[in-house]
């Protein structure tokens, strides 16, 4: 192996690694955040509307890292060609959860559509980097 495919390797295995924590780090930075801003009896809601949220960031990664890890001859392009697909279905998701928050918190809100749908659209932002 030469030393431009090692540092390629590298490289990738860098960036995935900054990806994943970036991401992470995103959610968990929303969830103190959210702890922060929002009364402790309001944060039902909020957990509830995290697993919405988390459901629907299943659907952006699109199964395409693991694809990545078992093509044996992934290049630059695979990489690049990922990372733009993945990050415009995020953004998609995140425009049709938003549009759709309205509706989600007057049919989950409970007593409280409104903070339901104010947590729903905070965490919609997520998706665009999960």
């Amino acid at each position: 192996m030469s030393a431009s495919q090692s540092q390629s390797l590298g490289t990738r295995a860098a960036r995935g690694v900054v990806w994943t924590a970036g991401a992470a780090a995103l959610q968990l930075g929303s969830l103190l955040v959210l702890y922060r801003v929002l009364p402790i009896a309001s944060m039902g809601r909020f957990e509830y509307a995290l697993i919405l949220v988390m459901l629907v960031a299943l659907v952006t990664n699109l199964g395409l890292n693991v694809a990545l890890v078992q093509r044996r001859e992934a290049d630059d392009l695979d990489f690049d060609s990922s990372f733009w697909l993945s990050l415009a279905i995020g953004v998609v998701l995140c425009a049709a959860v938003l549009l759709a928050a309205p509706g989600l918190g007057a049919l989950l809100g409970g007593e409280a559509p409104g903070e339901f749908e104010r947590a729903l659209r905070v965490q919609a932002l997520i998706l665009p980097s999960a």
